[in-house]
């Protein structure tokens, strides 16, 4: 509970290109002048009631404008009460009912071994390890079956294939997708699979065109920074040749299916390699014209230790200001829309509001299991297919027993682990932090969690200056209503 019941709740963000203040209770960002921000921080020390008594009879422009502010709702200093989700009490009904995505776990094998990748065991992070485990057509029928009577309120269903690398489970794919035409007769569906792209014949292209597969092919850039970190499990060669040469058997066979897919890039933080994976999706024959995203190399799966350098930073700022240039002009390129589509997707949460409720939780959870329901090869339920597969919080359920809503409550409202600290936090509406990313089995949980939240309030920081200047420059970035 907030004591300084005269304070604002806001959040100020400056930068060259101008203040900006960041309004908690309306959830609105606002531009403010270097004159009010002197005010801003008036109130701040003193209060609300203070700074009306001292300026109530003594008002210049940048005073008025803060009387406006005040009369239109503006800082307030209301703070949640309690944590708690706004689906909490509906947990159960979208769960018996409204199912809509279902990742099948078809096998934990891969033929490659990527020096990033939590699974490979080169690194000592928790999670499993590859192995020749694969799903058998029992549990995999049987996971359908229970997505298939959770789904009734559904009109839109999404099945993606998972693995390890999947399409060494190919033929069980064919089967999991016949069965599901015949039982969602009634429904729009869509088919995913991420692969990691060395495995292709005749048989799997057919399957992937005949079903209009989403698919989504693993590949860092040239061969120079692929075969870097992707290389083949069984003699340790780096992989892009077998990749590349799938994707011209792609391009000659289905030219009009090739247009389709999408690549996933994990990029180190190097300013070169970052600039040479670029200049390879910008100029590639074959893949110039085709969506890509960029990961960067992340500490919440691997233990390497890369650093951003002071170099990579303004490179990365230096290309935000080049994108934002080309965007304006109409001249985008794939790359350039990535992190405006990012934005605007942030910019959604900015959704204008009177104030603060008496309970709120992080932005961050989804209900654990009804977008994306990870079945395991042995029939073990998770909320996604991004948390570790060792956590035992992780697991929600199994095909036996059916949903545990205990576990379920527990990472939905997760933050209400985290010991009072969303209850101040100014980036309450705006935080993206999941049971996912927060998913910690040492000894300090409470120190973990702090350094997760200080880096959430930085990118949200960095966002929100972002959306700022971009409306300044009179760019439309969309998203909200």
């Amino acid at each position: 509970m907030n004591n300084n019941i005269d304070i604002p709740f806001i959040h100020k963000i400056h930068s060259n290109s101008g203040n900006f203040l960041y309004d908690v209770n309306t959830n609105c960002l606002l531009e403010i002048s270097d004159d009010c921000w002197i005010y801003i921080d008036e109130i701040l020390n003193a209060g609300v009631t203070a700074f009306k008594n001292k300026y109530n009879y003594n008002r210049n422009d940048s005073v008025k404008t803060i009387f406006r502010m005040l009369d239109s709702g503006f800082l307030k200093s209301k703070h949640i009460e309690a944590v708690e989700h706004p689906l909490n009490d509906y947990v159960e009904d979208y769960l018996e009912n409204s199912l809509c995505g279902l990742i099948l776990q078809v096998t934990q094998n891969c033929n490659l071994r990527c020096r990033y990748c939590s699974f490979s065991g080169e690194d000592d992070t928790l999670n499993r390890k590859h192995n020749k485990s694969a799903m058998s057509w029992e549990i995999a029928k049987r996971a359908i079956d229970f997505f298939k009577k959770r789904s009734i309120n559904s009109n839109y269903v999404s099945f993606g294939f998972y693995g390890g690398e999947p399409l060494l489970q190919y033929k069980l794919i064919d089967n999991c997708i016949s069965y599901i035409y015949e039982n969602f007769y009634d429904k729009k569906i869509r088919f995913n699979l991420t692969t990691n792209g060395t495995i292709m014949n005749d048989e799997i292209l057919k399957l992937l065109i005949d079903n209009n597969i989403d698919l989504l092919i693993s590949l860092d850039g040239p061969k120079t920074v692929h075969d870097k970190n992707r290389r083949f499990a069984i003699n340790g060669i780096g992989s892009f040749d077998k990749v590349y040469e799938n994707l011209k058997y792609i391009f000659d066979k289905a030219p009009e299916y090739f247009k389709k897919i999408k690549f996933n890039s994990v990029v180190e933080l190097d300013m070169d390699n970052f600039n040479s994976v670029i200049e390879f999706f910008n100029n590639d024959t074959y893949i110039k014209n085709l969506s890509h995203q960029f990961i960067m190399v992340s500490d919440d799966s691997i233990n390497m230790s890369y650093s951003e350098t002071i170099e990579f930073k303004c490179s990365r700022e230096t290309s935000f200001f080049n994108n934002l240039i080309n965007y304006v002009s109409g001249n985008a390129i794939e790359y350039d829309l990535q992190y405006f589509s990012e934005l605007k997707k942030f910019n959604s949460l900015l959704k204008k509001a009177y104030e603060l409720p008496r309970k709120l939780h992080n932005n961050g959870p989804c209900i654990p299991g009804q977008n994306r329901l990870h079945v395991d090869v042995n029939g073990n339920f998770r909320p996604c297919e991004r948390v570790s597969e060792t956590s035992p919080q992780m697991l929600i359920g199994n095909i036996e027993n059916g949903f545990d809503y205990s576990a379920i409550g527990k990472l939905l409202n997760i933050g209400q682990s985290f010991n009072g600290a969303c209850l101040n936090c100014w980036a309450i509406r705006l935080c993206r932090i999941c049971c996912q990313k927060v998913d910690y089995c040492g000894n300090d949980f409470y120190q973990y969690v702090a350094e997760k939240c200080d880096n959430e309030r930085k990118n949200i920081e960095i966002n929100l200056r972002d959306i700022g200047i971009l409306k300044k420059c009179g760019v439309d970035i969309g998203g909200n209503s």
